[in-house]
């Protein structure tokens, strides 16, 4: 358990309910995780509740003191109301949950913490730092792009339905907050977690383009994939030294297809992010389709790498990052075929557009910034 603070209310532990462990950081969701752990932590005393969908419902002994139950759901197939108060669930907590003891429960993800019927006196925050999806269409065809954005909008409304039976909710971009309003909202960015400096690397052992996310992840296989077929090709002919190179976890079948394309390869998991980068004449970011806002850009900006990204990416960033100035952004596949060769070919551009995106990454997207946004939303509701 976390350390008495002083000044800490009696019965009034912090519920952190999620789905991702607070002791591991592998990826952009988990290091989420443990950066609002800590920052509760320093609040009070946090208990913390594994909570996940799955086949079943069912219950798993916890495997840490700090865990008071770790347990998954099967929703319903058919449900048509995503944020469904879950009879499972919430038996469960009733029943091994003393709630005397908690004035605060913040739920990592949203459709986490709608699981739960909450007692009046808890009072309650939702981390919703993917709560606009834009889903892959099974098909890239017309109807199916339909098909998927209207089931992005049914899920938009459903989120701005059920957003009121919170009493503050974290979003991590602008865009998010003028979406679902700024009233008991506010911003907290997505912020990279281990980043060091970079050992300076010769130019001439600098020769890839990197691409690093969870790569058996939807969203992310969608962007390779388009990325592999739609641009790489005339990059490759264009640049005949240059190198592409995807970092990620992933099935294998996907790990040995992307690796047939010319002058591609596929590390899977990656220990070390930081010889990655070193290698990297600079990144893309090639998603169009997911939540949140694609960690993995204000990464490689943290590590002084030039980016080019997709609207999608940039409009989760644009109010920090300008095109032209620390990101390039490529608003089709011609258009970012066109700024990876003018990246790759002017070595200027790229020293200019890392060290600005460096800059802005190491003054806003901060563990410092994380904890003091999470305090200003916890601390009254504490009180």
């Amino acid at each position: 358990m976390a350390n008495n603070l002083t000044g800490a209310a009696p019965a009034s532990r912090i519920l952190l309910v999620t789905p991702t462990s607070p002791w591991a950081e592998t990826f952009g969701a988990q290091q989420r995780t443990v950066l609002l752990y800590e920052a509760l932590r320093k609040l009070a005393d946090v208990d913390v509740l594994i909570l996940s969908e799955g086949e079943r419902d069912e219950t798993i002994v916890p495997d840490r003191p700090e865990i008071v139950g770790s347990l998954s759901w099967r929703e319903p197939r058919g449900m048509p109301y995503k944020y469904a108060i879950n009879r499972f669930v919430s038996q469960w907590c009733d029943k091994h949950l003393d709630w005397r003891q908690y004035r605060l429960a913040v739920g990592r993800h949203f459709t986490t913490i709608t699981k739960i019927a909450w007692p009046r006196h808890v009072r309650t925050i939702a981390d919703c730092d993917d709560i606009v999806y834009r889903y892959v269409p099974r098909r890239d065809a017309p109807m199916w792009r339909a098909l998927a954005a209207a089931r992005g909008n049914l899920r938009t409304w459903q989120t701005r339905a059920s957003l009121g039976r919170y009493d503050h909710a974290f979003v991590s971009c602008q865009r998010d907050r003028n979406l679902f309003g700024a009233r008991r909202t506010s911003l907290l960015p997505n912020v990279p977690v281990g980043v060091e400096s970079l050992h300076e690397t010769p130019d001439d052992e600098q020769d890839r383009i990197l691409i690093v996310g969870s790569l058996w992840y939807a969203p992310n296989r969608n962007g390779i994939e388009w990325f592999l077929e739609k641009c790489w090709p005339a990059i490759a002919a264009r640049c005949p030294r240059l190198t592409l190179r995807l970092v990620g976890a992933a099935p294998p079948q996907l790990r040995e297809r992307w690796g047939c394309h010319v002058r591609t390869s596929v590390a899977g998991f990656a220990q070390d992010l930081r010889a990655e980068y070193a290698r990297a004449l600079f990144a893309v970011v090639p998603i169009h389709y997911g939540g949140g806002t694609c960690i993995k850009f204000v990464e490689a900006a943290a590590y002084g790498k030039a980016s080019v990204i997709t609207p999608f990416v940039s409009s989760g960033y644009d109010t920090d990052f300008h095109d032209g100035d620390a990101v390039l952004v490529g608003i089709d596949a011609a258009d970012m075929t066109r700024k990876c060769v003018a990246l790759a070919e002017d070595r200027q551009l790229r020293r200019r557009i890392g060290a600005s995106a460096q800059r802005i990454a190491r003054e806003r997207y901060t563990a410092e910034r994380f904890t003091a946004a999470v305090h200003a939303a916890a601390k009254p509701l504490l009180c």
